[in-house]
């Protein structure tokens, strides 16, 4: 049975002001379809729920809660497979459908996704003529923001960045890396290991990387931490300095360059990098990595790890499941040419994602929030094509407005 979280306060006041939709709007979602979905997508009270159409990335849809908001008249949408592929086929559909249902002239769409999946899309000649109609998009991550500028011939509908708020930017990292270490602590326990025995590698140390590297120094973890950009890599220099003030005994963490250094040296090494257009692990750092060494991501997809070379050059000797046998929480892989172990954590899977712990409902709320009010932007005020960010006084307004609901119901401080 599915949990739907209680007491939203932040997401409820900004619903209030949010509830004008259009007559004909239409909106389309790429998210994870989990339970903190259901009390968002309700948010949107004056769209009808047959205009909502939902996909999402497959290692993250729970089908209670999809089965939930299809019983609210919501179209559901789930990948048959994991892999990019499968949501954009699915993005597909949902255009194919839209195509067909929405009203003309009258009618309009928003976007809401998590990785850029519809705007790429909705720029190909396919569905060239369903451009005028959308009214915009909000792309939540920074990788999906990354796709969106790849496209060809540049932006004809206005995005917002969201990875440019001070909401997303300032408050979620920090709980996303908490949860990363939380839920590599209980599935190792579930192997009879303990965090403190292995040294690990963080590869990448951009904004969640960086919070990484910071959470497992302070639980006094053995790390390295890897980057080929200076500026990052001083960044967690300052980590080190910071550690020497006080009574403060953690060890120093490393700091490298090279990628194939980090997996010939560590226990456990971790991508976070968030780049879709090469493997963070790929076919080189697998070949380096030591006998035995354990591969985990940290990243928003299920992109860090090249798993088809892992699968195609070994062979699976041994799985070990979460407590109810539902979750793969380690793979252990025995290469074919010199049989050394290779462990694979969760599939290959987002750490944040797996196991016991996540972000804090008000976390995701918080982020929500600004996805509602942004998306009710869209859709009442006439927008110039391309980026949003939140440099615009605008979208500052909204950034500032959330951040204060943030502090006045004590959630912390950004």
């Amino acid at each position: 049975m599915v949990k739907i979280p209680r007491g939203t306060p932040l997401l409820d006041k900004i619903s209030r002001k949010c509830r004008n939709w259009p007559k004909g709007t239409y909106l389309v979602c790429a998210l994870h379809v989990r339970d903190d979905l259901i009390p968002f997508l309700k948010k949107f009270e004056g769209i009808p729920p047959g205009n909502i159409f939902v996909t999402g990335p497959y290692y993250g849809w729970e089908d209670s809660t999809a089965e939930v908001l299809r019983s609210r008249g919501i179209n559901m949408f789930k990948p048959n497979a994991p892999g990019e592929r499968a949501v954009t086929d699915c993005a597909r559909i949902i255009f194919q459908e839209i195509e067909k249902a929405m009203p003309k002239p009258d009618g309009s769409f928003i976007i809401i996704e998590d990785g850029g999946y519809f705007v790429p899309l909705l720029h190909y000649e396919e569905f060239q003529g369903l451009i005028d109609y959308c009214k915009g998009a909000v792309e939540q991550t920074t990788q999906g923001i990354t796709r969106d500028t790849n496209i060809q011939g540049g932006l004809k509908i206005p995005v917002v960045s969201i990875p440019s708020s001070r909401v997303k930017s300032n408050i979620e990292p920090k709980f996303v890396a908490r949860a990363v270490y939380r839920n590599l602590e209980v599935i190792l326990y579930q192997a009879n290991h303990m965090m403190d025995s292995f040294k690990y590698g963080i590869i990448g140390i951009g904004t969640i990387g960086l919070e990484i590297v910071e959470e497992f120094h302070k639980q006094g973890i053995d790390l390295i931490a890897c980057d080929t950009d200076p500026e990052r890599l001083s960044a967690v220099r300052r980590i080190n300095n910071n550690s020497k003030v006080g009574n403060n005994k953690s060890k120093d963490v490393e700091i490298t360059g090279d990628s194939i250094e980090v997996c010939s040296n560590c226990d456990v090494a971790i991508g976070a990098t968030g780049r879709d257009d090469q493997f963070t692990i790929g076919r080189d750092q697998i070949d380096a990595g030591k006998n035995g060494i354990m591969l985990a991501s940290a990243s928003s997809k299920q992109i860090e790890i090249d798993i088809n070379y892992i699968r195609n050059m070994s062979k699976l000797v041994n799985t070990i499941y979460d407590p109810k046998g539902v979750i793969k929480y380690i793979e252990t892989y025995k290469r074919d040419d010199d049989h050394r172990d290779i462990h694979l954590i969760g599939e290959g899977q987002p750490l944040n994602f797996l196991a016991t712990f996540s972000v804090p409902m008000p976390v995701i709320e918080t982020v929500y929030a600004l996805m509602l009010a942004c998306s009710h932007m869209l859709v009442n005020v006439k927008l110039r094509e391309g980026f949003l960010k939140f440099d615009k006084p605008e979208n500052k307004k909204i950034d500032l407005e959330i951040i204060k609901l943030w502090k006045k119901y004590n959630f912390g401080t950004p």
